[in-house]
């Protein structure tokens, strides 16, 4: 399972659209390892921005102590994107004799996608006579499908799953939860990293 911050709400208390950026003003942000690969993004990055509702001092105390883990803007996790969380009959490539691994197209659309390693991820195989599920395991962070036996050279292979963003904070302050009835509320800005 890879890194994620699992007090982030299934809907943020605002809704958030996800903002593009140009590229260039990825060389801009504030002393990260993102500004070294500004140059060789070749598509908008998004920016999340929400309010997240923490419920008592545990919840408080571990928001706190994963930005602190991230060593704020620097560090890294995944982002369950809920505005755009699924995709459906990815077309992944036609299948090569004994080839298992399958790759997460790079593009305008799906080039940020990490899938989530879970019963929502499903391979499919074509080899003739309609799509069949493929007994799979997910690899998140390397952005693939790993079938469990190779699926037969000409299989034209999809997947449907939801997916992550991988993200970092952005700015250097940690976001001050403030007191609510019950609880504590902090508003939170990600940013997208490339892939």
């Amino acid at each position: 399972m890879p890194t994620t911050l699992a007090i982030f709400p299934s809907t943020p208390l605002v809704p958030y659209t996800p903002t593009l950026r140009d590229p260039a003003i990825v060389a801009e942000f504030s002393g990260s390892p993102l500004s070294a690969r500004a140059s060789t993004l070749e598509r908008a990055y998004r920016r999340f921005a929400f309010r997240v509702r923490l419920r008592g001092t545990t919840e408080r105390a571990a928001f706190a102590d994963f930005w602190v883990a991230r060593r704020g803007p620097v560090g890294l996790f995944y982002f369950l994107d809920r505005v755009e969380y699924a995709r459906v009959s990815v077309a992944l490539g036609v299948a090569v004799a004994a080839q298992v691994d399958f790759l997460v197209p790079t593009g305008a659309t799906t080039g940020g996608d990490f899938p989530v390693a879970d019963a929502n991820a499903i391979l499919y195989a074509d080899t003739g006579g309609g799509p069949a599920v493929v007994a799979k395991t997910v690899d998140t962070d390397g952005r693939k499908f790993v079938a469990s036996a190779a699926p037969g050279a000409g299989a034209i292979m999809t997947a449907s799953y939801w997916y992550y963003r991988r993200v970092r904070f952005e700015g250097d302050e940690q976001p001050i939860p403030h007191p609510i009835v019950g609880s504590h509320e902090a508003d939170v800005a990600l940013v997208e990293e490339s892939t």
